[in-house]
């Protein structure tokens, strides 16, 4: 019980790190702005878990494998990528306005 509660415990993190390792690596040294390539990368990195997922689950806990279909996989992407985008031009406008706020300078107040 210790094994199986170990192994699917170490799963989430090990998921974590290989899209933290797999985005990092796609993004490093890529001539395009962060903003053209964020969304996408949000789906692409979606989809990949999932298929990880189902091969670790294949072999570590074949008696818990979910149902696999490509139609589901898909239209859980695409739900993914559709709640993004506002949320990504919502967040990058206010990092824009933090940014340009953080970096004007305020007159110092004198003291009369």
């Amino acid at each position: 019980m210790d094994v199986l509660t170990g192994i699917d415990l170490g799963i989430y993190p090990l998921e974590v790190l290989l899209v933290f390792i797999s985005l990092k690596a796609m993004t490093t040294n890529n001539p395009l702005r962060e903003s053209t390539y964020q969304i996408p990368l949000v789906g692409l990195s979606y989809f990949i878990v999932q298929l990880v997922r189902y091969i670790l689950y294949l072999f570590t806990k074949p008696e818990l494998l979910p149902e696999w279909s490509w139609g589901k996989l898909f239209a859980e992407t695409g739900i993914l990528l559709v709640a993004t985008i506002p949320c990504f031009i919502l967040l990058n406008a206010l990092g824009e306005f933090l940014q340009k706020r953080k970096t004007q300078p305020r007159p110092l107040k004198r003291r009369t």
